[in-house]
């Protein structure tokens, strides 16, 4: 991984799982790895490739943590910002309903005959 860059390119993740084993996300199908950056005063979580699926997007991939990197070592690359992530149980919840909701053709909180 040459080139090094201090740029962050901007991901969407579909879905971040907490195994009992490992931390998987779902994301495009754009890298083999990359480095997500926790917070500026935690540092830098690794994702590997698992495999490619599609089930949020056509071309879509399932990541695994491997390495966490303190903010005290050097940056790594590439690194990447995350969007769309519902970090609180809340708001995943009320997305869910949306999202079956407009599946199903309806406005949330409507009763469905």
């Amino acid at each position: 991984m040459s080139n090094i860059t201090n740029e962050k390119q901007n991901i969407k993740i579909y879905a971040l799982v907490f195994h009992k084993n490992a931390l998987t996300l779902s994301t495009d199908n754009i890298h083999e790895d990359f480095w997500l950056e926790l917070h500026e005063t935690i540092g830098w979580i690794k994702f590997v490739k698992h495999s490619e699926e599609s089930e949020f997007v056509k071309n879509g991939a399932l990541f695994v943590a491997t390495e966490l990197r303190p903010v005290s070592d050097s940056v790594p690359y590439p690194i990447v910002e995350a969007q769309c992530v519902l970090w609180r149980q809340r708001e995943a919840l009320l997305s869910a309903a949306d999202t079956l909701s407009f599946l199903l053709g309806q406005k949330r909180g409507t009763m469905i005959d």
